[in-house]
């Protein structure tokens, strides 16, 4: 059988593992939020896609979900950079 780090059972599901990738979902989603109100449908899937993923992941083998975790670093780190770009690019023009 295949372990990550020797203590978690890639081959069979994960809660903590699908918590972790729904979360960082979230926080992704939350930061590409335009201020000024995004609309009712953007919230919606807000909280949707996390949830939905929580419920995926958790039938899913750990392995899956430890990729969406690595995936959700990543476009978290990439949507973190671009907000910091686009608020010095701001205030440059202003």
């Amino acid at each position: 059988s295949h372990h990550l780090l020797g203590f978690i059972n890639l081959e069979n599901h994960n809660f903590f593992i699908a918590i972790i990738a729904a979360l960082l979902q979230y926080w992704q989603a939350k930061l590409t939020l335009v201020k000024g109100g995004p609309t009712q449908s953007l919230k919606f899937m807000v909280y949707f896609g996390p949830i939905f993923s929580l419920l995926i992941l958790s039938r899913l083998p750990a392995a899956l979900g430890v990729y969406w975790v690595v995936s959700g670093l990543f476009s978290l780190a990439q949507q973190v950079y671009i907000n910091k770009k686009i608020k010095t690019e701001i205030k440059s023009i202003t």
